[in-house]
């Protein structure tokens, strides 16, 4: 069975579960590419006794029982950005406000009754009801963008009879994920943060103890000095709460307690949007495997998770490339890891082989060893064209813990290719790749790495640069991440940006971007585009219009898929 770009961008994709308080019944979404937003039941959470779903279609706020069918709650024309149902049988609702910041309000769908919470200008990133009904923490920013929201970000209490609120402080950059827990007879307030004091840094796991008045005094790092990263903290009913953590290639659950985090499982998958019951004991997740697409998947927190969707059945035809985890060491020392897929049917004795390197994005990010199949230039679709695929994880990223996360800051480049040719030279040497036939191609952070590495070296004989930054300074000043960029790259022009040293390039390079694109805005394709005519170099540069920093029509991705299989047979090669 041939897999077209038709057939990777074709099927479902499967939204986060949510597992029944007594774990019985798991619920997900599933939507085929195309369909409309307002189509989307977004933000399912169970409630109440007997248990219903509560979720949102468009401006609707909707519930169901096991029994259904399902009613609307509220008509919501103003539009609901999240929801969270509460134990007394109201919902709290982010609506919008002035100048784009969501407000808080406590809607009792019965009389249909709103009460405003009064949290300021401030924008409510995200709310957490104390189990047993009680207060609800509540998590705002300064404003409703990345920068400067972020960056200030601050913890509140709100009473629900009378709607007081106590502030309990600021929290780190890039809180997250707010969990309430018992320890003891002290209440305790977790939430994901970045690392301080810097913003390029690896996500840890924060905890307080709630005092009865006045602010919270010290948010421990629960996660220092764990070589791995967390991704998601689960808030439980009836128990402490879990945490979801990237670990090298693979994902792992574990237990937050007094002590820190408790190991509860390890799967050899990315593994995301975890959801657990009441008591923590039964989880579901989106789950994604070397051989098998993402799908919801389900079973005991500390045992195997099973498949309960089936998303891609189409899929099942496809004979993949083999695919093996590779480690390393860099020229510095530092393990490294990644992974290897080859051609179908091919072995490594095969080799070697036109191979082309895919750098993530990020670069707080990872190759988990999961289905290397997307939209976006991966894995499996350039090997069923005939090439290897390199997936590396060099530092900067996320799963190896926060030294190796921040070890790129400030330092936008360096570090980071580095370590990519040292994980090349390794399999250059195992005689799977034909050094002269590599080629690199990376969407976003990735895509900066492969203007940058054909900019800075001569390993590659041609780029694919999707979304990617050419110039940090305007990037820092133009992108929605604002100061997050500017903290990945410091100093002179000529030692991160890619125009700046464009004059080093050789070989042709395919540029692809959004034009509606806020996260790297398309100026920076221009720029590299503008640097690559200078300078003679062989180049196409493609702007999808209407499309943002995610391509996400389907005539778009399929054209995407097919100009990245044509520019690496064009210039790599396959025999």
């Amino acid at each position: 069975m041939e897999l077209t770009a038709e057939l990777v961008v074709s099927g479902l994709r499967v939204g986060g579960p949510a597992v029944s308080p007594d774990g019985r019944s798991v619920v997900f979404a599933a939507r085929g590419v195309g369909d409309g937003a307002e189509e989307r039941p977004e933000g399912l959470r169970w409630c109440g006794e007997p248990a219903e779903l509560v979720f949102r279609v468009g401006g609707q706020l909707c519930a169901v029982g096991a029994s259904g069918p399902a009613r609307v709650l509220a008509d919501l024309p103003e539009g609901v950005r999240w929801h969270l149902p509460l134990a007394s049988g109201e919902v709290a609702l982010a609506v919008p406000g002035l100048g784009g910041a969501s407000r808080l309000s406590l809607l009792d769908p019965v009389s249909g009754v709103s009460r405003a919470v009064d949290l300021g200008d401030r924008h409510v990133a995200e709310a957490a009801q104390r189990p047993g009904g009680g207060p609800l923490a509540v998590l705002t920013w300064e404003g409703p963008g990345y920068d400067p929201g972020l960056l200030r970000p601050r913890l509140h209490l709100v009473e629900l009879e009378g709607l007081a609120v106590r502030d309990l402080g600021p929290v780190a950059a890039g809180a997250e994920g707010l969990a309430w827990w018992r320890s003891g007879d002290r209440w305790r307030l977790a939430h994901l943060a970045l690392t301080p004091p810097g913003l390029q840094a690896g996500m840890a796991v924060f905890d307080a103890e709630v005092p009865e008045s006045g602010a919270i005094v010290e948010h421990v790092n629960r996660t220092a000095g764990m070589a791995a990263c967390p991704l998601e903290l689960v808030q439980v009913e009836r128990g402490a709460p879990l945490v979801l953590v990237a670990a090298g290639l693979d994902t792992e659950v574990h237990r937050l307690g007094a002590d820190g985090l408790t190991l509860l499982a390890r799967h050899e998958a990315r593994v995301e949007r975890l959801a657990a019951d009441g008591a923590g004991e039964v989880v579901a997740a989106v789950v994604s495997r070397a051989d098998a697409p993402p799908d919801v998947c389900s079973g005991p927190v500390g045992g195997d998770l099973t498949r309960v969707s089936d998303s891609r059945p189409e899929l099942r035809g496809i004979r993949w490339g083999e695919r093996r985890r590779l480690s390393c060491v860099a020229v510095d020392g530092v393990e490294l890891d990644g992974l290897l897929v080859l051609p179908p049917g091919k072995a490594e004795a095969d080799g070697p082989f036109p191979m082309v390197v895919l750098p993530h994005g990020g670069p707080y990010d990872r190759h988990a060893d999961g289905f290397a199949l997307d939209w976006h230039p991966s894995a499996q679709w350039l090997a069923h064209a005939g090439f290897a695929a390199l997936l590396p994880n060099p530092r900067g990223g996320s799963g190896r813990g926060h030294e190796f996360a921040a070890a790129v800051a400030g330092r936008a480049g360096h570090e980071e290719l580095g370590d990519l040719l040292a994980l090349l030279d390794h399999v250059v040497g195992l005689g799977v790749a034909d050094p002269e036939r590599v080629g690199i191609a990376g969407w976003s952070h990735g895509g900066y790495l492969a203007a940058w590495a054909v900019a800075t070296t001569d390993r590659f004989a041609a780029a694919l640069v999707g979304a990617g930054v050419s110039d940090w300074g305007r990037q820092g000043a133009e992108g929605e991440w604002g100061a997050f960029d500017a903290a990945l790259a410091c100093g002179e022009a000529e030692e991160h940006d890619p125009v700046a040293r464009a004059g080093g390039i050789r070989v042709p390079v395919l540029v692809v971007h959004g034009a509606e694109d806020v996260n790297v805005p398309v100026s920076q394709a221009e720029l590299l585009r503008d640097a690559l005519v200078e300078h003679g170099v062989e180049h196409e540069l493609v702007v999808y219009e209407g499309e943002g920093h995610v391509i996400e029509g389907v005539e778009q991705q399929v054209d995407l898929l097919e100009r990245t299989r044509e520019w690496f047979t064009r210039w790599l090669g396959v025999r």
